[in-house]
C-alpha cells in the first residue's frame, strides 16, 4: 500500500502555530493550533499575520486569494467613486467554477441581504445588490510530447507543456468553443461590504473553486505575462462583463457576456460527466511534473526507488482523470454494496487501475442494486450536502428535519435555503416521539438529515424508526456516513441519499478535498431523484484532486480496519482511567462502542468497526486545556488522517454560541481525536501522558 502521511509531533515539539498539516503540504486541509489558547486567538482574528493555511472552507487558501486579487484588479471597482450621481462602493469578489454556482451564489447574497435588511427595519443602501459576475476563460496549450504526463506531488508547482496559454474573457459565446481545451473561473463580484454574506455562501455550500485549480490559473497568467509583457490577465470584450444584477431604473438585468465553458469530448462519454458549465475537465496537457525528479520529501533517510514509487509514482497520469472519477466511483459503490469489501481492496494491481475489477451493479448484503451511475462526485463533502438539500427541494418545496447534532455547516444549510429546518438536537428517543407528533400533526416534510454517528458526540440515530416515519409521511432521508465510513456501516437501506465527505478518511493524507452523493436505487423517489440530477448535476470535481483522491484512496480499507483497532484501544483506555484513577479528571468519553450502540450495531456490517474518532469532555476548563496542551500529536481541525488529530472541536465550531452548544451536550471543554496509524504503544503513551497534565492542573 501507499507510504501513509504520518504527521506525529516529538515529544516536546510542536507544529508550529498557522503553517499546515501536514508539514509542508501546499493543499493541506489541516492547520496547526497546537495550544488550547491559540484555538480562541484565531477565533479572536487574533492569528490573521501568523495563518499560512487553514481549513479551506474556512480559510481561503492564499493561491486564491492571490489569484482573486489580481483579478480583481483588472474586473472590479477597486475605488469608490460615483456612476449618474449616485456613491459607487469599491468591489471585492470570490471566485467559482462555474456559472450555475455563480448564479446561485448571487441569488444567495440577494436574498441574504434582503433579509438582514427586513430584521434590522433598516432601508439599507440598496434595494438590489449591484452583482456581478464575469467568466474569464483560458486556453490550455496542446502538448507537444506524446508521453503521458503525470500528476506532480503536492510540493511541486503544477508546470504547463508549451510556451505559453492563451487567456479571453468574452461576450462572443463561441469564443470558448474551439478545439482548443479550456479552463474557466467564474468572479462573483460585489459591493465590498457584502464579504460576509459571500464567505458565508463559500463555507456552507463548498462549492468555491480548489487551491489546486487557482495554482494552475496563476501559472497560466505568469506563462502569458512573460510572453506579453503584461499583467496576463485579457480586458473583457464589449466593456461590460458578466451577468450584471440590478440597474440604474432598479429592474435586475442580465447581459450575457460570459464566455462558455467547452467540455472535452472524452467527458461526453460519461453520463456523469458530459454536463456543460462544468470546470472540472483540464487536459492532460495542462499539468505536468516540475521536472523529471519529484521533490525531495520531508525526510533526513536515504531515498530509494521503492519509496518515491509509493509517494510521488503511482499517480495515473492527468489525461485519465476521466477513468480516476470512474475509478473514484466504482470503489464507492463498491464498498458501499458489499459487505465483504473486497471490491476496493481487489481493484488495483501494483498501483495501476484494473477495469475489470469490479462488476459495474454489485450486489449488496441486504438485497440493494448499486452502480457506480449512482455515485456523483462533488469538489468537497459540503458540496454533496447543499446538492442534496437542492434535491429535496427540487421534489418538495417543505421544511427539513436536522435529527441529532450535526457538523455546523449542516444545519446552516437547512436554514438559509429553502423554507427553513426543525431542529431535533439530541437525536435521542424523546426527539424521535417530537417527531412522532410534529408528523402526526400535518407537518409536511421535504427530507430529513442525520449523521451516522454524529460529530462530535458519535450518536448514532434509530435509522429503523426514522425509516419507518419516512415511508408512512413521505419524506427522504439523507445520512451522512463520513464518520461511520463505508468501511464500517451499511446505511443504504434507510437512505434515499447517502453523501459522504471524501476528505476525510477516504483521503486520509490531508491533502484533497471531495464529496460523494450515492441514491439509493430501491428508494422510493429514485426515480424523480435520478432524473432531477440528470437535470441539475455539474461535474466540479477539478480533475487534480480527483487524480489525488484516487491515489490517495486505494488502501482505505486497509487504513480504516487498522484505524479502528487503534481508536478502540485508546477507547478502551480513556473509558477505564474515567472509571479509575482519573475520574477526577475525565467528565465522559464518546465513542460509538459507548453511545447509543444497539442503534450503531443495527447497521454495523460483519467486519465492520466503530470508526476512528472519539471525543473526551473534562471537569473543568483547565483540565481541558492542560490535555490538549500537552498531547504530543498534530493538533488542528479535520478528521480521518492517516496520523492523530486533536482538536478543541467546539471552541473552533461554535465559538459565537457556546451556551445554544451546551443546551444539547456539546460542551466548551470537549477534546476531539480522530486517531490515526501510528503503533498502539505510542497512542498510548502519548495519551497517558496528556492524562497525567491535566491530573495536576
Amino acid at each position: 500500500m501507499p507510504a501513509a502521511t504520518v504527521a506525529t509531533a516529538r515529544p516536546g515539539v510542536d507544529f508550529e502555530v498557522g503553517t499546515s498539516i501536514p508539514p509542508a503540504t501546499p493543499h493541506a486541509v489541516s492547520v496547526s493550533l497546537p495550544k488550547w489558547q491559540d484555538n480562541v486567538d484565531y477565533e479572536e482574528g487574533r492569528l490573521s499575520e501568523v495563518m499560512q493555511t487553514g481549513y479551506p472552507r474556512f480559510f481561503i487558501h492564499r493561491s486564491i486569494q492571490k489569484l482573486a486579487s489580481i483579478l480583481l484588479v483588472r474586473f472590479g471597482q477597486r475605488s469608490a467613486g460615483t456612476n449618474g450621481g449616485n456613491d459607487v462602493e469599491p468591489e471585492a469578489c470570490i471566485l467559482v467554477p462555474s456559472r450555475k454556482v455563480a448564479r446561485s451564489c448571487k441569488a444567495f447574497m440577494q436574498d441574504t441581504y434582503t433579509k438582514q435588511q427586513s430584521e434590522s427595519g433598516s432601508s439599507g443602501k440598496y434595494t438590489i445588490l449591484p452583482l456581478r459576475s464575469v467568466q474569464v476563460c483560458l486556453s490550455l496549450p496542446t502538448s507537444s510530447t506524446s508521453t503521458p504526463p503525470i500528476l506532480s506531488e503536492d510540493s511541486a508547482m503544477a508546470k504547463l507543456s508549451s510556451s505559453s496559454g492563451s487567456l479571453s474573457a468574452s461576450a462572443n459565446l463561441d469564443d470558448c468553443s474551439s478545439a482548443q481545451s479550456k479552463i474557466s473561473i467564474h468572479i462573483v463580484l460585489f459591493p465590498q461590504s457584502c464579504f460576509p454574506i459571500a464567505k458565508t455562501f463559500w463555507q456552507h455550500t463548498g462549492d468555491g473553486i480548489s487551491s489546486r485549480m487557482a495554482e494552475v490559473y496563476l501559472e497560466l497568467l505568469e506563462r502569458r505575462e512573460k510572453v506579453t509583457g503584461g499583467d496576463g490577465v485579457p480586458s473583457s470584450a464589449g466593456g461590460s462583463a458578466g451577468n450584471v444584477v440590478g440597474s440604474a431604473n432598479g429592474k435586475g438585468s442580465e447581459i450575457k457576456s460570459d464566455a462558455a465553458y467547452m467540455k472535452q469530448r472524452s467527458y461526453a462519454r460519461n453520463r456523469h460527466y458530459s454536463r456543460n458549465n462544468s470546470a472540472a475537465g483540464l487536459h492532460a496537457s495542462a499539468i505536468l511534473s516540475a521536472s523529471s525528479t519529484p521533490p525531495t520529501p520531508m525526510t533526513e533517510e536515504p531515498v530509494d526507488s521503492n519509496y518515491l514509487e509509493e509517494r510521488y509514482g503511482r499517480n495515473m497520469a492527468t489525461i485519465e482523470a476521466p477513468r480516476a472519477k470512474r475509478a473514484l466511483r466504482k470503489r464507492i459503490a463498491g464498498v458501499a454494496s458489499n459487505d465483504v469489501v473486497e471490491a476496493c481492496e481487489s481493484e488495483t494491481t501494483n498501483g495501476q487501475s484494473q477495469s475489470h475489477s469490479n462488476p459495474d451493479v454489485i450486489e449488496r448484503a441486504k438485497g440493494t442494486q448499486l452502480s457506480e451511475d449512482d455515485v456523483y462526485l462533488y469538489p468537497t463533502g459540503m458540496s454533496a450536502i447543499f446538492h442534496a438539500h437542492q434535491l429535496a427541494l427540487g421534489l418538495k418545496q417543505e421544511k427539513s428535519i436536522c435529527f441529532g447534532f450535526p457538523y455546523l455547516d449542516t444545519l446552516k444549510i437547512l436554514q438559509k435555503w429553502g423554507p427553513g429546518c426543525f431542529f431535533l438536537g439530541h437525536g435521542d428517543v424523546a426527539d424521535l416521539e417530537r417527531l412522532e407528533n410534529l408528523l402526526k400533526a400535518g407537518e409536511k416534510i421535504a427530507a430529513l438529515f442525520c449523521e451516522f454517528p454524529s460529530n462530535p458526540l458519535l450518536r448514532s440515530p434509530n435509522l429503523i424508526k426514522l425509516r419507518q416515519f419516512a415511508d408512512e409521511y413521505d419524506f427522504l432521508i439523507v445520512i451522512d456516513e463520513t464518520v461511520g465510513n463505508f468501511i464500517n456501516v451499511e446505511v443504504m437501506p434507510y437512505a434515499d441519499i447517502v453523501v459522504s465527505s471524501l476528505t476525510k478518511l477516504f483521503t486520509g493524507e490531508a491533502n484533497g478535498m471531495g464529496g460523494s452523493l450515492v441514491l439509493n436505487p430501491k428508494g422510493r423517489h429514485y426515480e424523480e431523484l435520478q432524473e432531477l440530477q440528470d437535470e441539475e448535476y455539474e461535474d466540479n470535481f477539478f480533475d487534480p484532486n480527483a487524480i489525488f483522491l484516487e491515489r490517495n484512496s486505494r488502501d482505505f480499507v486497509q487504513r480504516s480496519r487498522r484505524i479502528d483497532v487503534n481508536a478502540g484501544v485508546l477507547v478502551k483506555m480513556l473509558n477505564d482511567a474515567k472509571e479509575g484513577t482519573h475520574a477526577h479528571v475525565l467528565k465522559n468519553v464518546y465513542h460509538p462502542t459507548l453511545q447509543t450502540r444497539e442503534n450503531y450495531d443495527q447497521c454495523k456490517r460483519s467486519q465492520g468497526g466503530y470508526g476512528g474518532l472519539f471525543s473526551l469532555t473534562f471537569h473543568t476548563m483547565r483540565q481541558a486545556m492542560a490535555f490538549y496542551d500537552a498531547l504530543q500529536c498534530a493538533k488542528g481541525p479535520s478528521l480521518g488522517t492517516n496520523f492523530t488529530l486533536a482538536s478543541p472541536f467546539v471552541i473552533l465550531a461554535h465559538y459565537t454560541e457556546l451556551d445554544w452548544a451546551a443546551q444539547f451536550g456539546v460542551e466548551a471543554k470537549l477534546v476531539r481525536v480522530s486517531v490515526g496509524l501510528e503503533d498502539k504503544e505510542s497512542l498510548l503513551q502519548m495519551f497517558n501522558y496528556a492524562l497525567q497534565a491535566a491530573s495536576v492542573v
